[in-house]
């Protein structure tokens, strides 16, 4: 199960302290997490909860703050939203390597990832990360391995994408 990291500051950077559990916890599995309507693209079409599992790189997002991550609120890019899903990369089969371990996977890739997306380095941004993360359960449970990297305005909602943003 991915877990949330906070959000991913200016220098120094720090390591992902929060963890938020995603779908193994309400008995949804990777196979069968519910998802949001989409178009032939596989561009959300219309605004829905929908499970976490479901969220794909170029997916616009709101409300992914809890405790207990099962679902987010889905919403089509053009809509305003709080965070897009950028970035995707799965760590190696093995042993768990354990929660501090995998977040600083996650904030070195999303970090290294985030120029290419939004034209200048994370650390010339005015922007947030945000990063997914495997959990030790859903690791062994769900055989999930996925770092995901989300981006948003700090203190408001964008509409449109923010790639190639440079900001």
């Amino acid at each position: 199960m991915p877990s949330q990291s906070a959000p991913v500051r200016r220098r120094p950077l720090k390591a992902a302290a929060v963890v938020v559990l995603l779908a193994a916890l309400s008995g949804c599995g990777l196979g069968d997490a519910q998802e949001p309507p989409r178009d032939e693209s596989g561009a959300v079409t219309a605004a829905t909860s929908a499970g976490a599992y479901a969220i794909k790189v170029g997916d616009c997002l709101n409300n992914p703050h809890a405790e207990h991550l099962t679902e987010v609120d889905f919403v089509p890019c053009d809509q305003p939203h709080e965070l897009e899903a950028f970035a995707a990369s799965n760590l190696p089969d093995g042993d768990f390597p354990g929660d501090e371990e995998v977040a600083a996977k996650a904030e070195e890739f999303c970090v290294a990832e985030f120029k290419a997306f939004a034209g200048i380095p994370y650390d010339d941004s005015a922007l947030e990360l945000i990063h997914l993360n495997p959990t030790e359960e859903s690791w062994s449970g769900e055989q999930d391995r996925e770092l995901l990297c989300l981006v948003g305005a700090k203190d408001e909602p964008t509409t449109g994408t923010l790639k190639d943003s440079r900001r």
